[in-house]
């Protein structure tokens, strides 16, 4: 876990008085020379990286410097070659260092919290206690073995519990220091709301003001505004995730063998990392970003082309693990908690299986924007358990129903979206950036937004609640809606069971008790015929369940 030396505290143990002094010299050195000294390491799992940027750093799973010779982080987690120069990077505003020719870095886990801890680093007998003028009193100097704290600290263990809100619209987006700030301010009033989880915008450099078109990874404007956004989340219990956009990059230079913006920084990529055959939107440009006969560009695409930007080869293992190292980053370094997948439809679901794998979040939900059923349901099972979808299906019966004054489709349990078929992983929403931007389809007036959140708010599925409505008309309801919501018990697994929808009335009996999981339509109505007590839904069903709320 990157660190700060607020985040470290130590325990006692022995330390020779000799050695000690030895060390009250040698921060008195450094403090005199007003070198700014830390540690640069060091992350929970074993095989993630010990530093992040010394020249030709690029990766986590094989960190390089110098002349990039690389070194191995295997199980043990040892820097091998402690003794080559200095390494840097920064976090927030401080800068960090490790000196050339201090000694190696153990990292064993220990504790019944699972934390890990760190040996070896320092004179002989006092561990790290010197380490790197943190600012430790002569006390401190007599303690050897220092736990690292994890910088996200979640209240929300179980993601069924989840009421997610989309931190930004369209319209903020542009003016991220305004957007952070005012995020700061809404924590408290969404925490006492029941709100648990905040969307955050796509947080590194990117050719367009809104955040899609990323260039440069590891580069955050505004950084230090957005890690008080994510702290004052986390202090209030809520956790932060953070939008990803993997499917397309923006180069920040020209590549010699392309002669198109194929070449990339933090991390660093050539044509390899691009798809072949990668066509571009305007015709009377060059055909591709890279041509099909290109011998040194990336595989086919695995999924729908974006043409404004050079899309992404997630079969190359390289960038694969640069992605993970990326997810991991985003976790330790800035302290999200979750993630949202942009534009899934654009690669491989099992390149998204592989990324929330290795990079293990509390929740994952992916932009797959379609509103066939079975083509979400079918992504889901392809992408892994460990991911939800937003219910774009869900979204259009619901506004269409509410624009009619009639409910009729919503009782439909074998044509439904996909709430019907796989409630634990349908993210439910009215709007987001896109509809309610330039695609100009908002959902409705304060009238139909009450009644939207009432039905997201009331049924399984985690809903969503967007930021214009946090703000608008609408806030006072879902605030009531979701305090319901939580004192009833309801979760994204909850079963229901509708009792009639139609014209000018829906109404259902939700149960707070989870039910297994259904991911295809076949196995769900199966499972919703087996558990449906007789005679009962006459109007169709939901998830099913136990007693009635």
């Amino acid at each position: 876990t990157w660190m700060r030396h607020e985040q470290i505290r130590t325990s006692a143990m022995r330390c020779s008085v000799s050695s000690c002094l030895i060390h009250v010299a040698w921060i008195a050195v450094l403090r005199a020379a007003k070198v700014p000294l830390a540690h640069v390491y060091v992350t929970e799992s074993t095989k993630d990286v010990i530093s992040l940027d010394a020249g030709c750093a690029r990766s986590w799973e094989s960190y390089r410097m110098g002349k990039c010779d690389s070194i191995s982080t295997e199980a043990g987690m040892q820097d091998q070659n402690s003794t080559t120069l200095r390494h840097r990077f920064n976090y927030g505003n401080r800068n960090y260092v490790r000196l050339r020719g201090t000694p190696s870095l153990k990292i064993v886990r220990g504790g019944k919290d699972g934390s890990p801890k760190l040996f070896g680093l320092g004179l002989p007998n006092c561990g790290l206690a010197w380490a790197f003028g943190l600012g430790l009193s002569f006390r401190d100097l007599w303690r050897k073995r220092t736990t690292v704290e994890r910088p996200q600290v979640a209240l929300l263990k179980d993601p069924a519990k989840a009421i997610l809100l989309q931190g930004f619209d369209w319209e903020v987006m542009p003016d991220k220091p305004r957007l952070y700030g005012n995020l700061v301010k809404e924590m408290p009033a969404l925490a006492e709301a029941g709100i648990n989880m905040v969307w955050f915008p796509p947080p590194s450099s990117s050719a367009d003001s809104h955040g899609y078109m990323p260039g440069k990874w590891y580069e955050i404007p505004h950084k230090e505004q957005l890690l008080e956004a994510v702290g004052a989340a986390r202090a209030h219990g809520i956790v932060s995730m953070v939008d990803v956009v993997l499917n397309h990059r923006t180069a920040t230079r020209v590549s010699n063998v392309t002669g198109e913006w194929t070449s990339f920084e933090a991390p660093e990529w050539e044509e390899w990392a691009v798809v072949r055959d990668d066509w571009k939107c305007k015709p009377d440009e060059h055909v591709a970003f890279c041509p099909a006969n290109c011998s040194t560009c990336g595989a086919a695409d695995t999924g729908e082309n974006a043409c404004f930007a050079p899309d992404v080869d997630h079969t190359n293992p390289r960038v694969q693990a640069d992605v993970q190292a990326w997810l991991l980053w985003l976790q330790e370094a800035l302290g999200f908690g979750a993630f949202r997948f942009d534009n899934t439809k654009g690669y491989a679901p099992e390149a998204v299986a592989r990324y929330v794998a290795a990079a293990r979040p509390l929740m994952s939900v992916g932009e797959y924007f379609d509103t066939n059923r079975d083509l979400l349901t079918t992504w889901l099972r392809r992408a892994g358990g460990a991911v939800s979808a937003f219910d774009f299906g869900l979204r259009y019966k619901l506004k269409d129903a509410i624009a009619a004054d009639d409910f009729s489709p919503l009782r439909d349990a074998f044509f439904g979206p996909m709430l019907h078929y796989a409630p634990g992983s349908a993210v439910t929403f009215l709007d987001n950036h896109d509809t309610a931007g330039d695609l100009g389809d908002r959902f409705g007036g304060p009238a139909a937004l009450e009644q939207g959140y009432a039905f997201l708010l009331t049924h399984p599925g985690v809903p969503c609640v967007f930021w214009a409505d946090w703000l608008g008309p609408a806030r006072e309801a879902i605030r009531r809606l979701a305090g319901i919501r939580a004192r009833a018990g309801v979760t994204s697994r909850s079963g229901w069971e509708v009792v009639h929808a139609g014209p000018g009335l829906y109404a259902a009996f939700v149960t707070p008790a989870s039910v297994p999981q259904a991911v295809d339509p076949v196995a769900a109505a199966a499972a919703a015929a087996a558990t449906a007590p007789a005679g009962a839904g006459t109007d169709g069903g939901g998830g099913g369940g136990g007693g009635k709320t």
